[in-house]
């Protein structure tokens, strides 16, 4: 359990992280007054300190959505396993039951219509 706790904490984190808008300083954003003529510039001409490479948002988004499908994948699996286990359970104790001498799977202890005791079983 708190394993799947930590890991939807360092998904949140990651998600917020990745979430928050870029720092922009007020002199970058007021350097130079756009014209109609700069409103589209090649990225080689642009300067190295205003090129935004896309590759790391790219891998970090395909990152993140890869972690969260193997961990949606994997938690349905646990719970795969953990209802294979149950019914395994199950079987055994219908067969245990069922070869208890002088069982038989149509027989009931008490008539159609009477109420049925309801007793607690523990183990």
């Amino acid at each position: 359990m708190r394993i799947r706790r930590l890991c939807w904490c360092v998904l949140v984190v990651l998600v917020v992280w990745m979430a928050a808008p870029l720092p922009m300083t007020s002199a970058a954003a007021q350097e130079r007054p756009r014209t109609a003529d700069d409103e589209f510039l090649p990225i080689d001409e642009l300067p190295p300190d205003e090129r935004l490479p896309a590759a790391p948002f790219l891998i970090a988004a395909y990152s993140i959505a890869w972690i969260v499908v193997v961990g949606y994948l994997w938690s349905i699996w646990q719970r795969i396993r953990r209802v294979e286990r149950e019914m395994l359970e199950v079987s055994r104790r219908i067969e245990r039951g069922s070869r208890a001498p002088g069982a038989s799977p149509g027989r009931t202890d008490h008539e159609p219509g009477a109420p049925v005791s309801r007793r607690s079983t523990s183990g």
